[in-house]
Formats: structure tokens, C-alpha cells, sequence
């Protein structure tokens, strides 16, 4: 038996590395840490490498600085096919762009940029002030309560010069002459 489960799994390591095509994109199995268009790319069942050659989306081997930003080894990123970043999955909680996003892994919170680069999106790992604004963190019960009522994520988004867009206020607050409530929705044009 012992055998037979060995011959299987000889047989599966020989199978060839695509494992699924996706039209644009072809996933692949990484055995060990590879560099593959420039990003060095750690271990996975399945990363997704554009036709071209560049990478789509893999997990970082080592800490690496990506455009303007600097991620941790473990980041899921995806990249667009000029490898440009479009989202990270951090692992753990970071700075991004003087920001603190949550992070606990691939497929956790999410953190997308904008085509110039900057900072679009993130769940903040810590009630912050931005503009002015105390913005509310990221937290499970809040992004299930939004699920639920079928509402936009309840993250924090930014404009393309980097100030905020919108997000959740953290506690009532005056800003100029208007009054925000607790969970009340904060947009800045």
C-alpha cells in the first residue's frame, strides 16, 4: 500500500506545472522560491503567471518594495500585465503608505491601489484620524453586519492624491459645521 501511495505521488509530481489556464493567465504550482518576471515568488500550490511571462499573482519570498511600496514576505500580490500593483493580501498588519492596514493573509483583508500607484483602499488595523476624520478600523462584525445589509465594504478609501475619500466614522465628531454620528458613512469630495 505504502508503495502504491508512493507511485501515486511520483507520478503527480511529474504531472506538468499548468495546472489550470484561465485564458489571460496560466496557474502554476511553485515547488521552491522562484523568480518569475522580476518578483521573487515563495512556495504555492498555484500562482498566476500572465502568457507573457510576468507575474499575476504570487505570494512574496522575501520583503520586497513593489512601485513605492514596501510589502512583507508572505504578501499575496497581484499585479497587472505592465506589473503594476492593482491588490495586496498582507499577512500581518502594515504600513502602507503611512497607513496601517490589517492583514492576515491570502484572501483575507484586502488593499487595492490606484492605476497611479497610490493607495485606493484598506481596512485599517487601528481607529485612525485622517483629515480630520477618526476613521473606524476594519473588523469582522462590521464587514458581516455590511454583508448582511448588502452595503459597499466598510474600509476606508482614499483619493488618487493620497486624503481620504471615505470611510466610517469612529465615534461622533464636528467637522466645520456639520456633526457625524458613530457608523456614519464620511465622504469627502
Amino acid at each position: 500500500m505504502l508503495v502504491a501511495v508512493s507511485i501515486i505521488a511520483m507520478a503527480l509530481s511529474a504531472v506538468p506545472q499548468a495546472i489550470a489556464d484561465t485564458g489571460e493567465t496560466v496557474r502554476r504550482r511553485i515547488d521552491s522560491v522562484e523568480m518569475i518576471g522580476g518578483v521573487l515568488c515563495d512556495r504555492t500550490r498555484y500562482a498566476e503567471i500572465y502568457r507573457s511571462g510576468a507575474v499575476a499573482s504570487c505570494p512574496l519570498a522575501r520583503d520586497t518594495t513593489i512601485g513605492v511600496h514596501a510589502l512583507p514576505r508572505g504578501t499575496w500580490v497581484q499585479l497587472a500585465p505592465d506589473g503594476r500593483l492593482t491588490s495586496v493580501w498582507l499577512p500581518r498588519d502594515w504600513a502602507v503608505q503611512g497607513h496601517t492596514c490589517r492583514g492576515t493573509g491570502n484572501r483575507g483583508w484586502s488593499v487595492t491601489f490606484h492605476s497611479s500607484g497610490g493607495l485606493a483602499f484598506c481596512y485599517l488595523s487601528d481607529v485612525e484620524m485622517i483629515n480630520g476624520v477618526p476613521c473606524q478600523r476594519g473588523t469582522f462584525w462590521m464587514e458581516m453586519w455590511r454583508f448582511a445589509r448588502r452595503f459597499a465594504p466598510l474600509g476606508t478609501s482614499f483619493h488618487q492624491d493620497g486624503s481620504l475619500q471615505q470611510c466610517q466614522a469612529a465615534r461622533d465628531f464636528l467637522l466645520g459645521t456639520k456633526t457625524y454620528r458613530k457608523g456614519e458613512i464620511v465622504r469627502s469630495p
